[in-house]
């Protein structure tokens, strides 16, 4: 990545926003500790980009022994490499996440341990795609291995390319200008749209690599959305899984998501930055009232339809159970948090530190900033559950495990404390006619959703006031969720106070 332009934008920044370093990984594998260039001070936490070789259309990561690291530098061991190679590819990956930075920086993009990942290896990935082209005579090159007789041939070639493989490349050539939807989408997200609203790139990008129908900004309208979200439908999507593709069919939550985020993204183009001149795209619609056969989709979902929680009697008896491993501990008591904290989200309770948490004599609050609606809000903790878990863990949060080993660990969790009791599951494939239920176990299926759940359901078994339990959730319509100043806090602190934990009787 030692582009003159990446040495004028370098020049143009003297004083950087941020610190590099190389580290090793806190837990080691097999292989010894992996390399990692850690950029410190853009973002809440640390970003740590793994250090890769690539060697033909593949990569290997590096990891070293502790005992030949000192000071960001390998001193001994066997590699796959010369040690004096390897110094020399940890010194230039550290260059390439510099320059990855500088160049999300200059762009205003939003800094994420995705964006500076692909920014970092863009080139490598970038020839191994060219390969894979070349392989399937995509790309034509000359005998000796040229594809362009100059620079200016290529980055003429470039330019005219509307390949979206290219955008990143014109980006630090300073060509690339915007035609397509999402040459806006990162603009859209980090000044208009909810964080949530992230999920449906992924689908566009894979359909428009799939088709080649890259929608143009002024394109955007009800007969591409219909060719974008037929597709969506009738395909699915693909999972890898130790080499081996599973095909799925989206839920038709799903598709009404990313439908409702695309209209919101076309209110944008319209309103917002005057791209589009009519609002042509809410023309579309995924259900046709006058015939179920011409509608894209033909069930109407249940918005209840897997909202599981535990009894009390359960959950009481996950809260007292004693676990032989501090890890499934752990995982147990970070549940009982997020369920007694107010059923928080995912996106807000791994969000949280020991700043959010005020503890004064035996009450106890949260206060976050809820992603969803950008809204201050402060829970009163159910001191019952939560004092004696806090204690433990010195009056801070436990550490968190990323919210996938979380959800897989809970899993774990619940089935070794024998909360097995089936439940009706009803799924909602969205090339489907009908919906289908089937009964499973509730640690094959449980998550982090379900402390949301749970805060909700125990309130209600309890007899409690829909409208307390709404405050303490914000359960209800986001519209309807007040700051906790406007609650009525004895009867919300005699509601959460009431509810104790029952030891389960033994034998």
């Amino acid at each position: 990545m030692h582009t003159l332009a990446g040495v004028q934008l370098r020049c143009a920044i003297m004083k950087r926003p941020y610190q590099l370093s190389r580290k090793l990984r806190y837990k080691p594998s097999d292989h010894g500790h992996q390399v990692l260039v850690r950029v410190r001070g853009l973002t809440n936490s640390d970003i740590e980009i793994p250090v890769r070789h690539y060697i033909g259309s593949s990569f290997m990561t590096i990891s070293v022994k502790k005992e030949h690291w000192n000071r960001g530098y390998v001193t001994g061991g066997n590699y796959h490499i010369s040690m004096r190679d390897l110094n020399l590819l940890l010194a230039r990956v550290e260059e390439n996440v510099r320059d990855a930075v500088d160049m999300l920086l200059s762009q205003k993009a939003k800094i994420s341990y995705e964006s500076v990942l692909n920014m970092t290896y863009l080139y490598y990935e970038k020839a191994i795609i060219d390969e894979e082209r070349i392989r399937k005579g995509d790309l034509i090159v000359r005998e000796d291995g040229g594809a362009f007789e100059s620079k200016e041939d290529f980055e003429e070639f470039v330019e005219r390319s509307d390949d979206p493989t290219y955008d990143e490349l014109k980006r630090q050539m300073g060509i690339w200008k915007r035609t397509n939807i999402l040459d806006y989408w990162d603009e859209y997200m980090h000044d208009y749209a909810p964080d949530e609203n992230r999920v449906a790139r992924p689908s566009i990008e894979k359909y428009i690599e799939r088709t080649g129908d890259n929608c143009k900004v002024k394109d955007f309208d009800s007969h591409w959305l219909k060719r974008y979200f037929t597709d969506l439908v009738d395909r699915g999507y693909v999972t890898t899984k130790k080499g081996k593709e599973t095909k799925h069919s989206y839920e038709v939550s799903t598709v009404e998501k990313y439908h409702k985020i695309l209209r919101n993204f076309g209110k944008w183009l319209f309103e917002e930055k005057k791209l589009i001149d009519t609002e042509d795209y809410k023309r579309f619609k995924l259900r046709n009232p006058k015939s179920k056969k011409a509608s894209i989709l033909k069930i109407d979902p249940n918005p209840y339809k897997n909202n599981h929680a535990l009894l009390k009697t359960e959950f009481d008896h996950l809260f007292y159970f004693q676990f032989k491993s501090k890890a499934d501990e752990l995982i147990r008591d970070l549940f009982v948090l997020q369920t007694w904290f107010g059923g928080l989200r995912k996106s807000d309770f791994f969000d949280l530190t020991k700043d959010n948490i005020t503890i004064s004599g035996e009450e106890v609050q949260v206060k976050f900033e809820q992603q969803k609606t950008d809204t201050m809000v402060v829970n009163m903790a159910n001191k019952n559950y939560v004092t004696d878990i806090l204690l433990k863990y010195g009056n801070q949060l436990p550490k968190f495990p990323s919210p996938n080993k979380y959800n897989i660990r809970l899993k774990k969790v619940f089935e070794k404390a024998g909360l097995d009791r089936k439940l009706a599951f009803r799924t909602e494939p969205a090339n489907a006619s009908k919906a289908v239920t089937e009964y499973i176990r509730m640690h094959e299926k449980v998550s982090n959703k379900w402390a949301r759940n749970c805060a909700v359901s125990l309130l209600v078994q309890e007899g409690y006031n829909d409208h307390y339990i709404k405050e303490f959730t914000g359960h209800s319509d986001e519209k309807m969720l007040r700051h906790y100043r406007d609650i009525h806090k004895t009867k919300v602190k005699a509601m959460l106070y009431e509810v104790k934990p029952i030891k389960p009787v033994v034998g």
